[in-house]
């Protein structure tokens, strides 16, 4: 699947992030609109298995192929939050609280919004 998406950035492969169980597929960005907004930048994820919180809550996790995707913010916005859900006080979510997270959350439409990097596709591509 990451060969879909594009290339998986190199020293991204978090420790971390592997032992929670995701594993990094590519550069992501959102928030880039007419006006001249920088995107957030933030990372693909991918999960065998919703996380525990998620489940909990109620997440939205997308599930593609047998696997759930979340995004990891890369913003100053979270650069001291944990490795946990967005709703748990971290830096990990759903791709419609990244969009909301972004400020366009209006659009609803986050497979569109999300854009992976650097070939600039979304995520409905």
């Amino acid at each position: 699947m990451a060969a879909a998406l594009g290339k998986v950035p190199d020293g991204r492969q978090d420790p971390q992030l592997a032992n929670l169980g995701f594993r990094v597929l590519a550069e992501v960005e959102c928030g880039a609109s007419a006006s001249g907004r920088t995107p957030l930048p933030g990372l693909l994820l991918e999960r065998a298995s919703k996380l525990q919180s998620d489940r909990q809550q109620g997440g939205d996790a997308l599930v593609l192929g047998g696997v759930y995707l979340y995004i990891r913010c890369l913003g100053g916005c979270c650069a001291g939050r944990p490795l946990e859900l967005h709703s748990a006080g971290g830096s990990i979510f759903s791709g419609n609280a990244f969009e909301a997270h972004a400020g366009r959350s209006a659009r609803k439409r986050w497979r569109e919004t999300i854009r992976v990097l650097p070939q600039n596709i979304s995520l409905k591509a």
